[in-house]
């Protein structure tokens, strides 16, 4: 009997959902349901395919069989049919501290405690918080009052579930967050320097108790990453630290140029003329030109490092080879088991090619 009502049920028209016939069943026959599982979720995966997150009823429809499937049925089942869709909400996903519209946030956490948490934390980390590092990387570079930036970022902390903010990666985004927010602070303030942990804690709550300060990017161009950083801004180019990726124990950055080749106008549109954006940001610092820095550069990725170090990803790196930052070493790389074969050197900006 049962099995023919699973048969004949279809999740897109019955209103009466499956569970409330189905679990009534389950202290009397237990494991001898199991037949009626896989059909089950056939059946949601066929009435999912057209599904949008926006669409909450699919979270009433499933949760009642997370603990009635087994843990690995199931986290197989959400990775397939509800991730990808998630991953997509992030993806579109828009982050404006001007006029914020959170509905897309909403439906994506509204999954936390059903989608595996490893899951999560993936779409959190690919999808979400690159672009929530650029905004505040980007906003930090402007006038704005430095406590409207500390409400933002604990607004958002505040809207992450306690289990996904515990997890280890996680802390790590948020404190890099966090950090970014006290080199700007702490570089206006004059806020003498503890701990980074406890530095970053004490200098965002103490701000918004005891400040009310507007921020200035002219005070903090002094280094070459600092005036890269500005170049990538006027450019709306990304420009964030990457996580746990150091060269020569220094901090890498990662400034990412998705199109190679830009175009600008200077007659209001008429007719447009081509530009290299990778040169266009880095040649005015360095007074080279852009062959000899960016040769076969078709990576499109670029990395620089805080003040000491600065490193093109495959083909090319960057480093600054004395303390006041005079002399600078760029080195092309080819990844093929090796790496640094020729080297072009740079002192106080006037390029000499050694290959």
């Amino acid at each position: 009997m049962l099995h023919c009502e699973v048969d004949s049920w279809n999740p897109l028209t019955d209103s009466i959902p499956i569970h409330s016939w189905v679990h009534p069943w389950l202290p009397l026959m237990k494991y001898r349901l199991e037949p009626l599982y896989q059909p089950i979720r056939t059946k949601l995966a066929h009435a999912l395919q057209n599904w949008q997150p926006s669409d909450s009823s699919a979270e009433a429809v499933l949760l009642p069989w997370q603990k009635v499937f087994k843990q690995e049925t199931w986290n197989a089942f959400m990775n397939k049919h509800i991730v990808p869709k998630l991953v997509s909400t992030m993806q579109q996903f828009i982050i404006d501290p001007r006029q914020q519209i959170l509905d897309p946030w909403h439906w994506f956490i509204a999954w936390y405690d059903m989608v595996p948490l490893p899951s999560m934390i993936e779409i959190l980390e690919k999808c979400f918080f690159p672009k929530w590092l650029q905004v505040l990387n980007i906003w930090l570079s402007t006038n704005t009052n430095s406590q409207e930036i500390q409400r933002w970022y604990i607004g958002w902390r505040s809207l992450i579930p306690q289990a996904i903010i515990n997890h280890t990666i996680i802390k790590k985004i948020l404190t890099e967050g966090l950090m970014m927010i006290d080199r700007k602070i702490s570089g206006t303030l004059n806020v003498q320097q503890t701990s980074p942990s406890q530095s970053s804690e004490n200098v965002i709550y103490n701000t918004i108790n005891n400040h009310s300060v507007t921020m200035s990017s002219s005070n903090f161009i002094s280094s070459f990453k600092d005036l890269l950083e500005k170049r990538a801004m006027q450019y709306n180019v990304l420009f964030v630290p990457i996580r746990n990726r150091t060269f020569q124990e220094k901090q890498i950055y990662q400034l990412n140029v998705k199109k190679r080749i830009g175009a600008y106008s200077d007659n209001g549109g008429i007719s447009f003329n081509k530009i290299h954006v990778l040169n266009t940001l880095v040649q005015p610092l360095t007074g080279c030109q852009g062959s000899t820095i960016y040769h076969n550069n078709t990576h499109q990725m670029f990395y620089t490092g805080l003040a000491e170090t600065s490193f093109i990803r495959s083909h090319l790196s960057l480093y600054i080879s004395n303390d006041n930052g005079e002399h600078w070493t760029f080195i092309k790389t080819i990844y093929q088991g090796s790496r640094a074969r020729n080297e072009a050197k740079i002192s106080r900006g006037e390029a000499r090619q050694d290959f």
